[in-house]
């Protein structure tokens, strides 16, 4: 206790310091006379002042930066001087700022969060499209006057209801026949729901009375659709949705046609089994390298061995276990000096296939087996020399069979360099129900829409390949589909090509002229501008032309959807109510 120090009175304890200075009052000011420049002391006491390099570094870069920011002025202000340079102007009355509207265009939702489910939610639906009144369909069919004045789409709701139905109790009356309601599409979160425009009365009935008939008598064998395209179809996007749920409606008949020892990137099915082993020569009709006598082949490709080299392919795996096949066909040229094919089957021989022929010739193997198989390989020894155009898996079973064809670059005027009788064999041997051409993505940059020779040339290129085509399988049905929407760069903003609309009017005429139906694809997108919005939600790529995995999923839903519904419809309707069906559907696509 006594080692404690003495306890301090209180007042002592709470006692401060008196402050030197009243607070808030600030020092006295020292005046240190006028500004001296430091340069001219340093000379008069003959001192240099001293310069740090980086510091005439940074002169230098920012003297450069002001000339360069001073001619790009200098240009810009050009182009409001001159009308020529309209164009280039970074600027025009009306338009947004250029950098803030860059910055407000970015979804940041799907930007931070990329997998966020509501990105997939792309309405592509033209808010300037009116609505469909009820009495756009009776002014379709002819009826749809009162008093001599016609019935107008943007007339009063309850004015359009009586309208029609006035105009519909006429037409019974008149015609004893109730107005034709189409199949109604599904509305998908992707795209917009477009019908096929038959453009006659009967194209699509060849295949549509084959479908009907599978569905009715299950002992016919199968509807194959041949399907000719370019790189929009070249990875089996589109096809292999279409595909699916077509073999889901009326039944799988296989695969179909793949082309052998071929780059994935040519021509590519993910979901079937392709291995190649050696190496080959590929002659595609998109390459310069020629093929001997201009047989390419059906799918485009013809493939030649070089020394010791194998093919193995086997159909799809569902659900572990692997797809079962009851035909295949082998497509290859004979030829002199031609070597042998080992065929072997589930990995028993099976076959050996001479191809040594007089000259060349194209020529096809058959095999129906007895019991289904999944595993096929192709062996080739190191003197043997072959030339194969491709192979062919179906099953027994009634069904769809759907063949790609489809390469990378591809267009109507490829096929120029296949010989004439080569390919009307190649298409009469495989025997298509229904031919889709999809060629025209990448003749849209060459058509001048002003010029009538340039148009005038566009159609006859793609008309030749048509004709040519359907020569080996005329009783087969056609349809043709547009490119898909093309954007470039202009002004900031993403706009579809100039030369597009153009080109997907001139296919719709060839498709008219060639006995055709015809799906717009590009409207299917939504139309002009659809394409940036489908890269602002990473449905295409950056080039602006070809759509994501996703996209091909959303187009070939979209394209399977329009069968249907067409098939559908065909269904419902035979003779005179037919062709007034067909009638609305133009009065339709030609006032949208």
């Amino acid at each position: 206790m006594e080692s404690l120090p003495p306890r301090l009175p209180l007042d002592e304890v709470l006692a401060f310091p008196e402050p030197v200075a009243p607070i808030g009052e600030l020092p006295p000011r020292i005046d240190t006379g006028p500004p001296v420049d430091v340069q001219p002391v340093c000379l008069e006491r003959g001192l240099e002042p001293t310069r740090s390099p980086e510091d005439e570094q940074h002169r230098q870069a920012l003297s450069h930066l002001g000339k360069v920011a001073a001619c790009f002025l200098l240009a810009c202000g050009m182009t409001y001087l001159f009308d020529d340079l309209s164009e280039q102007r970074p600027w025009v009355q009306g338009e947004p700022i250029p950098v803030l509207r860059k910055v407000l265009s970015v979804d940041w939702k799907c930007a931070l969060s990329p997998m966020s489910t509501s990105c997939d939610d792309l309405s592509l639906e033209d808010p300037t499209t009116a609505p469909e009144q009820p009495g756009e369909l009776l002014a379709g069919l002819g009826v749809g006057l009162i008093s001599g004045t016609p019935v107008k789409p943007a007339a009063p709701m309850a004015k359009t209801i009586a309208v029609a139905a006035l105009a519909t109790s006429l037409e019974r009356t008149l015609l004893d026949e109730p107005v034709f309601q189409p199949t109604p599409l599904p509305k998908r979160r992707i795209g917009r729901a477009t019908r096929i425009e038959p453009l006659n009365d009967y194209a699509l009935d060849v295949f549509f009375d084959r479908l009907k008939r599978i569905e009715e008598n299950h002992s016919i064998t199968h509807a194959r659709i041949a399907f000719f395209g370019d790189s929009t179809n070249s990875l089996d996007g589109v096809t292999s949705t279409l595909r699916d749920r077509l073999q889901a409606r009326f039944g799988d008949g296989g695969p179909g046609f793949m082309v052998i020892g071929h780059y994935k990137q040519q021509n590519r099915r993910d979901h079937l089994l392709y291995r190649r082993r050696g190496d080959w020569q590929k002659s595609p009709t998109i390459w310069k390298t020629p093929a001997p006598g201009g047989r390419f082949g059906l799918g485009g490709i013809v493939s030649r061995n070089i020394g010791r080299s194998s093919v193995e392919f086997a159909a799809r795996k569902i659900k572990s276990k692997r797809d079962t096949i009851d035909r295949l066909e082998l497509y290859y040229q004979g030829q002199r000096r031609g070597g042998s094919i080992r065929l072997e089957v589930d990995g028993q021989p099976f076959d050996r296939i001479e191809t040594k022929a007089n000259g060349r010739v194209d020529r096809r193997e058959v095999y129906d087996f007895d019991q289904p198989k999944t595993h096929f390989r192709l062996r080739m020894g190191a003197r043997d020399k072959v030339a194969l155009y491709g192979a062919v898996m179906e099953k027994s079973q009634s069904g769809v069979v759907l063949d790609n064809l489809c390469l990378v670059g591809a267009e109507f005027g490829s096929f120029r360099k296949q010989d004439t009788n080569h390919l009307e064999r190649q298409v009469r041997m495989r025997d298509p129900h229904l031919i889709i051409f999809n060629l025209a993505g990448n003749m849209v940059g060459r058509l001048t829409p002003k010029s009538s020779k340039s148009r005038r040339k566009w159609s006859e290129r793609a008309r030749q390949t048509i004709q040519r085509i359907k020569a080996g399988a005329p009783d087969a049905a056609c349809l043709i589909v547009s490119p898909l929407d093309q954007g470039m760069h202009h002004r900031g903003r993403i706009i579809t090509r100039p030369n597009l609309p153009p080109a997907v009017t001139l296919l719709k005429d060839v498709a008219a002229a060639e006995g055709c139906a015809f799906w717009d694809a590009w409207r299917a997108m939504g139309g002009r501008g659809s394409m940036a919005k489908w890269r602002a939600k990473r449905l295409g790529w950056s080039d602006l032309i070809h759509v994501s995995k996703r996209g091909h999923r959303a187009i070939g839903n979209l394209f399977a959807d329009a069968m249907i519904a067409h098939y559908e419809d065909w269904l419902r309707l035979d003779g005179p109510s037919r062709s007034r069906h067909y009638r609305w559907t133009k009065t339709e696509m030609a006032n949208r």
